[in-house]
């Protein structure tokens, strides 16, 4: 939840989530967690190599078990998972309802969010989120999230978003 809570907050000049192409509001999101196969290298790619360099030595370890924790997650996604929340600034749809929407709406602007399970290190104290946010069939963008757990919340260590245009 506090990748969504930053995803959805964070007001950077980088931010996927606000702008002139940004998706509606409030955000559309998938409720069925993201299936498609991931490789490890890629949760990992240093889009913004800065970003990543204030992860000490144990967290940059840490982050690649996260990251074969998430890729390996996808492969065993049962078919009924979901992801159970309720928040005022999203607008849930299922899975069916998303692809019908797709189809209808090809080039649309109102695409839904789709998120990860997140991947955990073997001590589970670190984590990593990533999201999909598609702005049409041709425009969307990446983001990933490496989260450490620090005095019983988890807080963010990485925010990089890799935007596709």
């Amino acid at each position: 939840m506090a990748a969504l809570d930053d995803l959805l907050t964070y007001k950077g000049k980088d931010t996927p989530v606000y702008g002139p192409f940004s998706p509606n509001k409030p955000l559309a999101f998938v409720v069925r967690p993201e299936s498609y196969p991931l490789t490890v290298e890629s949760l990992l790619y240093r889009h913004r190599e800065d970003l990543w360099e204030k992860l000490t030595a144990g967290e940059i370890v840490a982050s690649r078990e996260a990251a074969e924790s998430l890729a390996e997650r996808v492969k065993t996604l049962p078919p009924d998972a979901t992801f159970a929340i309720a928040d005022k600034r999203l607008r849930l749809r299922d899975a069916r309802t998303e692809n019908e929407h797709e189809k209808a709406h090809p080039f649309s602007f109102d695409r839904g969010t789709r998120a990860y399970r997140p991947g955990y290190s073997n001590d589970g104290q670190l984590a990593i989120v990533r999201f999909n946010i598609p702005w049409s069939s041709f425009h969307s963008a990446d983001a990933t999230y490496v989260l450490v757990r620090q005095d019983g919340a988890w807080k963010v260590r990485v925010r990089q978003f890799v935007i596709y245009m």
